[in-house]
């Protein structure tokens, strides 16, 4: 059973593997080592950094169903024009 719940639950684990393969995919290109490397290396590093990028772009676009998801829900019950800043106080 899908809740709203469970969505925002959802929404925050593809928000943490996006963060986590931009991390990674930074962290092996900004490698000091990195450019001491033979060309081969450096192709497969490449390689790897652009599969990374890849899940990014994967992970992205399944967020964005999650909040087309939820947005249509809540839409429905909430105005999209109800300010919620005041409520947080």
């Amino acid at each position: 059973m899908a809740t709203l719940q469970n969505r925002f639950h959802e929404l925050a684990n593809w928000h943490q593997k996006i963060i986590f393969s931009a991390v990674m995919a930074k962290e092996i290109l900004l490698d000091e080592d990195v450019t001491q490397l033979p060309e081969l290396q450096l192709r497969e590093i490449l390689f790897r950094s652009i599969n990374i990028l890849s899940k990014v772009d994967q992970y992205v676009i399944a967020a964005d169903k999650t909040i087309d998801e939820m947005k249509s829900f809540i839409y429905k019950k909430v105005s999209p024009d109800v300010d919620i800043t005041s409520q947080n106080k």
